[in-house]
């Protein structure tokens, strides 16, 4: 029997050192890592040859796509390959719950995480290491919340798959568990929880992207034979929200001449974890709007608004994103 694609795994491992490979243990069943190798080549044709005489291969590596619905486990490998990942704490009255807190540096370099992925079956697999997503965007729609990004590793080679990997747990988030919020001050929109007062009541449809942020770099040394690590480049940033335009989107609409400085929190809560903690997904951003425009959604007439998140003293950064699981460590 052939080999079928849909028996094709993908594991993941948390890299000691950056492209160190590590046993790929974990497997995430929401999260889609697709990696395919990529190449620079070039030909080159000798006078009066009528076809190409030579080729040869200057840059080999891997690059793909991240994507699938937002799950509270699985969403802080990403973003610990984007961001320098912090040390899970205890939330207040938890025992079990982890609260991490993704707060990127404005200046500086991160200390980021890279992965070792495995990808094929019981026959084979492709090997990558120095795995990292240099991109990542989160799509809330009325039906659906979804994560997908860019991540590129060095080229793949051929191995086998780690036996015996864990599935993280899977608690999806539901576009049922959403709230937006909006406040002129951090202190009212607040730094953990947002204030019910401050809430846009009819938001219907949010993104938040961060652009290219890592560029693999290439250096003439045969030790490495695709790229040799990262650097970080300057990063653009996207918040969007839509909303019926009722009384509270025409206040906002009548504001943005003066472009006012806006701190946005998307807030996704799940399931119960213990006592009153919450698996909880939040992204606070410090925006000011940079476009807009009326459109009809369902037959309800809305605006979107396109902001951009700016560095603020107050925040410590342009955004955070806070993640509320039950991992204990990457």
């Amino acid at each position: 029997m052939g080999r079928a694609s849909v028996n094709q795994a993908v594991q993941i491992g948390v890299e000691t050192t950056p492209g160190t490979q590590v046993a790929a243990s974990k497997r995430l069943p929401g999260m889609s890592f697709g990696l395919g190798p990529r190449m620079d080549s070039k030909k080159y044709r000798a006078q009066s040859f009528k076809f190409n005489t030579q080729s040869v291969i200057h840059k080999y590596w891997s690059e793909g796509q991240l994507d699938g619905p937002l799950n509270w486990d699985e969403i802080i490998y990403p973003l610990s390959t984007l961001f320098t990942p912090p040390t899970p704490t205890t939330p207040s009255g938890g025992t079990n719950s982890r609260e991490w807190l993704f707060k990127p540096l404005p200046q500086g370099n991160e200390t980021l995480k890279t992965l070792t992925v495995e990808q094929g079956d019981s026959l084979a697999a492709q090997v990558a290491t120095n795995v990292a997503a240099v991109s990542l965007g989160f799509e809330f729609a009325s039906d659906d919340i979804m994560v997908k990004g860019d991540v590129i590793g060095r080229k793949l080679a051929t191995g086998t798959l780690t036996g015996s990997p864990t599935d993280l747990p899977q608690q999806i988030g539901s576009a049922r568990k959403i709230d937006v919020y909006m406040s002129d001050t951090l202190g009212a929109l607040g730094v953990t929880l947002f204030g019910s007062g401050n809430k846009i009541t009819d938001a219907y449809k949010e993104s938040f992207n961060i652009g290219k942020k890592l560029s693999p770099r290439w250096v003439h040394n045969t030790d490495y034979d695709s790229f040799k690590d990262f650097v970080e480049l300057p990063v653009e940033l996207g918040l969007n929200f839509a909303t019926e335009h009722n009384a509270q989107s025409r206040s906002l609409f009548d504001e943005v001449v003066n472009s006012p400085k806006k701190y946005i929190g998307i807030r996704v809560q799940g399931p119960i974890i213990e006592g009153s903690i919450r698996y909880m997904f939040e992204i606070a951003a410090a925006t000011k709007v940079s476009g807009l425009s009326d459109e009809d959604q369902d037959g309800t007439f809305g605006y979107n608004y396109e902001t951009s998140p700016e560095h603020d003293a107050t925040l410590g950064s342009a955004f955070w994103i806070r993640v509320v699981n039950t991992r204990t460590a990457l």
